[in-house]
């Protein structure tokens, strides 16, 4: 491409605006989700204890990023919910990527400490992990950003440890 514009693929989809500078693009969101969920992701827990119900609470990820390797950071984006509220007022959480082996602990979060499936975790520091993940970290809450419903928890690793094997992957909203 060079000089001049190009259509890209999809750009019918752009309604209204069309540049930062000129304000916010719009977009079809049903197709924008349906094109991410293109995307191969690790699939991962963050887990904090809940003081006022008693026990661990656990929520699937919505977004995992590697921000820096020193001091290590990490962005982790979940959605609306208890455990989200929780790590929020905490500024601690444990984080559990999965491995191959391990779709069940995704399948019962978010279930009630009832169900007959319910991961022990292990305390690493101030947060729980659970113990035969394919990595763990400890996880500090340095700044917070809000996108309605949404929160991104920009965090220091206090600890971390790995195992070998294969990750639990998710595609097209799919675990694999």
């Amino acid at each position: 491409m060079s000089g001049g514009t190009s259509t890209l693929p999809g750009a019918a989809l752009l309604r209204g605006r069309t540049s930062a500078a000129a304000g916010p693009l719009r977009l079809d969101t049903n197709h924008f989700d349906r094109a991410i969920a293109k995307f191969r992701t690790g699939v991962a827990l963050a887990a904090c204890i809940d003081e006022e119900l008693g026990g661990v609470r656990a929520m699937a990820v919505s977004s995992l990023t590697a921000i820096a390797a020193a001091p290590p950071t990490l962005m982790l984006g979940m959605t609306a919910g208890r455990t989200q509220r929780l790590i929020t007022r905490s500024g601690h959480f444990g984080l559990s990527v999965l491995a191959q082996d391990q779709k069940d602990y995704y399948d019962d979060c978010g279930r009630a400490s009832t169900s007959e499936f319910a991961p022990g975790f292990t305390m690493r520091g101030h947060v729980p992990v659970l113990p035969k993940c394919l990595a763990w970290f400890e996880c500090r809450v340095v700044r917070t950003v809000s996108l309605d419903e949404y929160k991104l928890f920009i965090s220091e690793i206090a600890a971390c440890d790995h195992d070998e094997g294969a990750p639990l992957v998710a595609r097209s909203r799919r675990l694999g």
